[in-house]
């Protein structure tokens, strides 16, 4: 019965927060970005409580396709 939330972070900045109702004791949630062609670098997904308490978080890197 908890609201989670995913932050996804690039260069120090939120640029989306996507909130989740939790109804059960092994409940799973996903979320995904749309990401520009030129946000290339490191992100960070932060998965966040009710009290603002980030329970895990991952970081990824996005790289160019090959030409």
């Amino acid at each position: 019965g908890q609201t989670v939330q995913h932050r996804w972070i690039y260069d120090g900045k939120t640029v989306a927060e996507v909130s989740f109702k939790v109804r059960g004791p092994r409940w799973r949630v996903w979320s995904s970005k749309d990401l520009m062609p030129d946000w290339i670098g490191d992100w960070t997904v932060e998965i966040v409580v009710a009290d603002g308490s980030v329970i895990a978080a991952e970081t990824f890197t996005y790289s160019a396709p090959d030409a």
